[in-house]
């Protein structure tokens, strides 16, 4: 029992001091939520295509395994690409168009 005990607090003290150790993160995380709220509010009003049809568009230049998506900027999505050789790249789509309009 004692054991067990100080193991959970051993794991307590790491959490703690890995929160500490990456400052600002949770409000790095709460950035997200709101550019994703964001983004979600576009889509649903019609500003912005659907997360399907703007993937399609960058799969059709990216030629890779689809690695994930960032907003560098407002309205414009970035997705990542894994391609077979280990090359990783990066296709610009416009969020209102569904165009892309640049490749990294």
């Amino acid at each position: 029992m004692i054991r067990f005990r100080s193991s959970s607090l051993a794991l307590g003290a790491f959490a703690v001091a890995l929160l500490a150790a990456v400052p600002g993160a949770a409000q790095r995380a709460g950035v997200r939520d709101a550019e994703h709220d964001g983004v979600q509010r576009g889509v649903e009003g019609g500003t912005y295509r659907p997360f399907e049809q703007q993937l399609a568009a960058a799969s059709r230049v990216g030629r890779g395994a689809y690695v994930g998506v960032e907003h560098p900027r407002p309205e414009t999505a970035r997705f990542k690409f894994l391609r077979a050789g280990g090359q990783m790249v990066w296709v610009d789509v416009d969020m209102r168009t569904g165009r892309v309009v640049g490749v990294q």
